[in-house]
């Protein structure tokens, strides 16, 4: 195997974004948005390497939820 085979990611799709949390009982990533737009769940890290690089840098500056604090 060449290339390792990755999950085509949405991009510049965080305009809305409120929070993002982890979801340790399904061991991924939720992004939730501040509108209807269904939560978006992140199974593999890797897939992260396939964002945008302003969309990596607004899960890095928002708001993280952790288990009943805002970090």
């Amino acid at each position: 195997m060449k290339k390792i085979p990755l999950m085509k990611m949405p991009q510049d799709f965080l305009d809305n974004m409120h929070l993002w949390c982890y979801d340790s009982d399904m061991t991924e990533a939720v992004i939730i948005f501040c509108d209807d737009t269904p939560n978006f769940r992140i199974f593999d890290s890797m897939w992260i390497v396939n964002l945008l690089e302003k969309d990596i840098a607004k899960l890095f500056h928002n708001e993280k939820w952790n288990g009943g604090e805002m970090v």
